[in-house]
């Protein structure tokens, strides 16, 4: 389905429309059809912040929530997968890893390291479209 080198695996994330899927591919975010080989980036990190644990997709498939990270500060972003302009939704100070949209809220779930589960509303309501 990809023959992309950097795939990370556990990245891979089936869409609810149950023809595509998306992943990350080092730094790039892509989007691929299971029908078609092709894939398209949607979205990369930029150089001076790394990629954290963890991607899914919002109940709806329109959009991809992940990590990154810079030093201390750690934030969680979502992409829409149509256009790729991401936005952070929450910051914090500590590791942040494998957030998920809650269904039918507009909440996002994410882990602190093995201390805790935190629970947000987005600071921008168009955030989590």
């Amino acid at each position: 389905m990809t023959e992309c080198e950097d795939l990370d695996g556990a990245t891979l994330a089936l869409l609810p429309n149950n023809t595509s899927f998306c992943y990350f591919a080092g730094r790039r975010l892509c989007v691929a059809d299971l029908a078609a080989p092709a894939e398209r980036a949607v979205y990369t990190v930029p150089d001076h912040f790394d990629r954290g644990a963890g991607l899914s997709v919002t109940p709806d498939g329109a959009a991809a929530l992940f990590v990154e990270r810079q030093g201390s500060l750690h934030r969680v972003r979502t992409v829409p997968l149509a256009r790729g302009e991401a936005r952070t939704v929450v910051e914090a100070a500590f590791e942040i890893s494998d957030p998920l949209m809650r269904p039918q809220r507009r909440q996002i779930l994410y882990r602190q390291r093995d201390a805790a589960l935190w629970l947000a509303v987005p600071r921008d309501s168009r955030a989590a479209n």
